[in-house]
């Protein structure tokens, strides 16, 4: 830590004191965790504890001081007789005016992200600062308030001075490692990428990319293997019914947890848990790999009627398929995609294709109402981003590219030559939220609601034969476009 570089970042940070806590912990009470919402400094001011900070160990004692940054998790355990220290929470950030090489220089430094704990010097003088601090908290009024910010200026030019003459042993926390142990824990919790980035205080894209470069896959992947796993020895170990052990491992869907279970195990969970003593031995269909290991063993499918197998290069499809499906499929995206073209187009009777004359209407409106299975749905005029889970192939035979889809069906060798510019979203929700979609085509009925809160969805049930719904459906495009 370079402290020049440290006091010229504190001096130009703009400071939000949260809160300050008087706590005092017995030694016969249980031990306690707490994550921090913001960064913070504990004071200690009588007793002796030991202090794990993101797993790292400390002894602490009177008059010492131990910092650490946002989403810290802070655990406090083997109190002697009692602890009693004070909590400070704070926010320091820089103002947006700041010139681009001090923003450059407190990413890289992120001194409020820190971890240290030392024995303070002038412990006495400290001490009333920071009790004069927490009276004046208390008293909740704007003087008060604006009091605590000054004194707390002074405690940190205190710090400072303290850290630089004792050559204190700071430690920047890995974000990965956080993030690691926080799923560990945490994991029957909804958990996003979002929700962990702003819990440690980084950017989404930072944390993404640190942690693929550092364990070989993505937040979402880790979190899923540390749930099937936890998924596994509830199977294993208790008694308890599909649908707690689903709920307990973060999942309320119980479809939706026996595919994802499948997909990763190469089982169902009532198979898995029929066969405990052999589930070691079930090669996995999909397989968690390095960033720079694209081998795929098996492909699963999320509709369960249908498996795919990568065999001498080919795909294979269920031999149920009819013909009639295909030209049903294209009958319906074309009938769909041209709902949402531009303009209409009408063919005369002499066999010339000329514009609707009602190009002005046209032109105002954005978008349009077309009719589905799950009822009328509002839909761009001219969708730029569409991502589909089921239908790229009939997307692109229509010279429609999505922004995203599942890889699996683009591992076809007629499709290979597509993939460039095409995101694989797998079944992370997460993920094609980041794709910004304008337009969603699923085939699968219970992942609807979840992606309709995301985009304008159309559900086109993956069917073999042209039910009514189908018919219903074709009809009513077809009013659309003439």
């Amino acid at each position: 830590m370079n402290i020049d570089d440290h006091i010229l970042l504190w001096k130009s940070a703009t400071i939000q004191v949260f809160d300050i806590r008087y706590i005092k912990i017995h030694g016969d009470e249980q031990p306690s965790s707490y994550r921090l919402p913001a960064s913070g400094f504990l004071y200690a001011i009588k007793g002796k504890a030991n202090v794990i900070l993101d797993n790292k160990s400390y002894k602490i004692e009177s008059f010492n001081i131990a910092h650490a940054g946002k989403g810290s998790c802070l655990h406090i355990s083997a109190v002697e007789n009692s602890l009693e220290y004070y909590l400070i929470l704070y926010k320091a950030t820089l103002p947006i005016t700041s010139r681009k090489d001090m923003l450059a220089l407190w990413e890289r430094e992120k001194p409020v992200q820190l971890q240290y704990v030392f024995q303070v010097t002038n412990a006495l003088t400290l001490q009333e600062k920071i009790e004069t601090m927490h009276r004046e908290w208390l008293k909740q009024n704007n003087l008060g308030h604006f009091h605590v910010k000054a004194l707390f200026y002074q405690i940190i030019y205190e710090l400072l001075q303290q850290l630089h003459q004792q050559h204190v042993n700071v430690q920047q926390p890995d974000p990965v490692e956080q993030i690691q142990n926080y799923i560990d824990v945490y994991y029957s919790l909804p958990i996003t990428r979002e929700s962990l980035a702003q819990m440690l205080n980084y950017s989404v894209p930072y944390i993404a990319k640190q942690f693929k470069q550092k364990t070989g896959r993505s937040i979402i992947d880790y979190l899923i293997q540390i749930r099937i796993q936890k998924a596994r020895q509830l199977l294993i170990h208790t008694t308890l019914s599909l649908q707690e052990v689903a709920s307990s491992v973060g999942y309320e869907d119980v479809s939706y947890f026996i595919r994802i279970f499948k997909k990763h195990s190469g089982l169902t969970p009532m198979k898995f848990k029929q066969q405990p003593n052999q589930y070691k031995s079930y090669r996995p269909m999909y397989r968690l790999s390095l960033s720079n290991d694209k081998k795929w063993i098996q492909h699963y499918i999320s509709n369960d009627n249908y498996y795919q197998y990568k065999q001498k290069g080919d795909l294979l499809m269920n031999k149920k398929t009819k013909s009639s499906m295909m030209t049903t499929l294209l009958l319906c995206f074309t009938l769909l995609l041209s709902a949402c073209s531009g303009s209409a187009m009408i063919t005369t009777n002499n066999g010339e294709t000329k514009a609707a004359t009602n190009q002005a209407a046209e032109v105002q409106s954005t978008t349009k109402i077309v009719s589905t299975v799950k009822g009328d749905v509002e839909i761009p005029v001219d969708p730029k981003r569409v991502v589909t889970d089921t239908y790229p192939g009939f997307l692109l035979t229509l010279d429609i590219k999505p922004v995203g889809t599942q890889e699996l069906y683009m591992k076809s060798p007629y499709l290979k030559d597509y993939n460039e510019g095409i995101t694989y979203f797998e079944d992370s929700l997460e993920a094609v939220v980041d794709l910004k979609p304008d337009l969603i085509i699923t085939g699968d009925e219970k992942k609807y609601e979840a992606f309709s809160k995301i985009a304008p969805t159309v559900l086109i049930p993956f069917t073999l034969e042209m039910d009514e719904t189908w018919r219903s459906l074709v009809e009513y495009l077809i009013k659309r476009k003439t």
